[in-house]
């Protein structure tokens, strides 16, 4: 961009040299990346006019595919090194729907052979004073650049000599700037990420595409232990076209977010990432792919391997081998794989049942997929606590899809926690499914299920001040999670902090005020603490979907409406023998300590999931004393 006479550019206190590719501002290197220099060019060699948005990506990109959001990027480190902020735009003016306009008054440097940069005022010839530029309207252009030539003057092999040196020293310089130039560092010890489902742009029948990288991209940044990665749970909320980043991760409580496109025709495959600053929308970086769709392994390596460089995580080996490990290497499998995924974060049965459909076909296509089979587990889990029928028998298949994932790939944090889950519902093996879970934390500190697991598996063995911190780590996690809030609520309530636990369960109702495991938890609270009252209204809210709540009526006094809530539970047995656990804790606050035993007998065969809880449920309080509570408990495992 500077021919054989040289050229140079000049505006307020820069100097630009194009042919050292060197931005001057008052004599000292200003770093700038290479896009962004040739941007600036292109902006003073049309500072006359309105530079189209389509002419600079033409021009800096030219015969690639690239998003509108790569400009953007270049144009804000432009903006930031020349010290504009976003309410002071003193040398580049977005022109909306059009581009952008360089609006500063510039002067052209020309030097012919044997011209020399420094001149002395007598040999230089007056300059016209620059007209200030008009403000821009649509169609307006900006005034033209003043030109100047230096003429020769005496000195003229010494001015060179001494300017050649000085550009060396200063290129020296800006290409140590350059390397040691300050990146994004997170303001506390471990950084804070929330990776945001890509917006597809493919046709509707691969929407799972969009929420299916953003998974991808969490499951192996998660793996980084100095880094916060929000859970897939937590940002499907923002899977729509509309969601804004900014306003997520603020909500989400992170530093920064990653936002991308993706867009499949055919076998091609595009994608478009950047990530952002949240506290002031600074893009920090971006980068665009275009692949075939077979190479979406390769994106998912690059992106994570970016995010990692430009927070400045030191990697460990594992974490390296982690974020480059390849879990199938059948493009077929992992399609199926990621549809299961996307129906499984969406948790209604109908979808669980087809997540599992899903996990199955990707084992069939690549039997060694331990990612897959974790994912089945995880399904069949699920399931089971939904309370579908034969939850047992889905139990021991959830089992099965873990133990298989663990033997196929023993590094691997989810498989870990889906057998320890599994340890613990089928087998009652507390040993073992507390070894599961503390080898997946161990592998991965940020997943969240591992953390609301083993929570369970604390309360069911009475360590209720581990469970209540295990809750309180996976909140920090998951900061906006209902069920995460109201699963910390929940071990509060074990733990008999029933203030903790109503604020707890109040939070979660502020996120989600029809969650009905918050709306159950917050009356049992009050229950506890004899506020009657209050305990009876929040229960009524979710009647509907528990039926009557027969303890609660006979705590405060009403004993002919818990004898007809135990006919009512009578009825439901017929379909669900879930409610014996219920008639246990209504007999037992009737003060019938007989026929409740007999039906926490009823509960212990068919593994009850609320025996779990047997040794810090309040409500058997009136039971402990008896002989027959101890015998129950060992038969349990939970005593010696």
């Amino acid at each position: 961009m500077q021919d054989s006479n040289g050229k140079y550019y000049e505006f307020g206190s820069f100097r630009i040299d194009p042919l050292k590719r060197l931005l001057l501002r008052d004599g000292s290197p200003v770093a700038l990346p290479p896009k962004a220099f040739d941007a600036l060019l292109i902006l003073l060699e049309n500072s006359g006019r309105v530079v189209d948005r389509n002419e600079l990506m033409e021009k800096l990109w030219p015969d690639t595919f690239v998003e509108e959001i790569n400009l953007n990027v270049h144009i804000s480190s432009l903006r930031k090194a020349l010290g504009e902020n976003p309410s002071d735009h003193r040398y580049i003016v977005t022109v909306p729907r059009r581009g952008y306009s360089f609006v500063a008054p510039v002067s052209r440097i020309e030097i012919g052979d044997g011209d020399s940069l420094i001149a002395s005022d007598s040999s230089s010839p007056e300059v016209e004073p620059p007209a200030s530029h008009p403000t821009l309207q649509k169609g307006n252009d900006v005034p033209a650049p003043v030109t100047r030539r230096f003429v020769s003057s005496r000195g003229r092999r010494m001015a060179v000599a001494i300017s050649g040196l000085l550009l060396a020293i200063a290129s020296a310089f800006f290409l140590w700037v350059s390397a040691t130039r300050p990146q994004f560092h997170a303001s506390s010890p471990g950084a804070t990420i929330a990776v945001l489902p890509f917006k597809h742009l493919s046709s509707e029948d691969e929407e799972y595409l969009g929420l299916g990288m953003a998974d991808a991209l969490i499951t192996k940044l998660s793996n980084i232990k100095s880094m916060t990665v929000r859970p897939t749970s937590a940002v499907i909320r923002y899977d729509n076209p509309e969601a804004d980043s900014l306003a997520a991760g603020r909500e989400m409580k992170v530093e920064m977010v990653l936002e991308g496109k993706i867009q499949r025709t055919g076998e091609r495959l595009r994608v478009t990432v950047q990530m952002l600053r949240v506290s002031d929308g600074a893009p920090l970086w971006a980068e665009s792919f275009e692949e075939s769709f077979s190479n979406i392994f390769d994106v998912q390596d690059s992106i994570s391997l970016r995010v990692a460089e430009a927070v400045r995580v030191k990697l460990n080996a594992q974490e390296k081998e982690m974020l480059a490990r390849k879990h199938t290497g059948k493009l077929e499998a992992y399609q199926a794989y990621v549809r299961g995924r996307y129906f499984w974060n969406k948790r209604s049965t109908k979808d669980i049942e087809k997540a599992i459909k899903y996990f199955t076909e990707a084992i069939e296509i690549e039997p060694s997929y331990a990612l897959a089979y974790s994912g089945l587990a995880d399904a069949l889990n699920v399931l089971a606590i939904l309370g579908e029928e034969n939850s047992e028998d889905l139990i021991l298949k959830a089992r099965s899809a873990a133990l298989k994932a663990v033997e196929t790939d023993d590094s691997l944090a989810e498989a870990h926690a889906s057998l320890a889950f599994a340890l613990m519902r089928s087998d009652w093996d507390w040993t073992g499914a507390e070894s599961e879970f503390r080898r997946a934390l161990a592998l991965n500190a940020n997943y969240p299920a591992a953390r609301y697991w083993y929570a369970d598996l604390l309360l069911t063995m009475g360590k209720t001040d581990e469970a209540i911190e295990e809750m309180r780590q996976a909140k920090e996690v998951d900061p906006l999670s209902p069920a995460t809030i109201a699963k910390l609520g929940w071990a509060s309530y074990w733990g008999r902090r029933y203030d903790e636990a109503i604020a707890h369960f109040r939070e979660s109702l502020d996120l989600n005020p029809r969650y009905s495991s918050a709306l159950l938890g917050l009356s049992r609270s009050f229950e506890q603490k004899g506020m009657h009252r209050e305990a009876l209204i929040e229960q009524a809210k979710v009647k509907a979907m528990t039926g009557p709540d027969g303890p609660m009526l006979a705590a405060s006094g009403n004993k002919k409406e818990a004898v007809k809530a135990i006919e009512t539970y009578r009825r439901f047995l017929q379909e669900d023998m879930g409610y014996s656990f219920a008639m246990a804790e209504t007999y037992a606050a009737l003060g019938q300590k007989d026929d409740a035993f007999n039906w926490l007998e009823k509960a212990f065969q068919n593994r009850n999931s609320n025996l779990l809880y047997i040794k810090v449920n309040p409500r058997l309080d009136n039971l402990r004393s008896d002989p027959r509570f101890a015998e129950l408990l060992r038969r349990m495992r939970l005593e010696a």
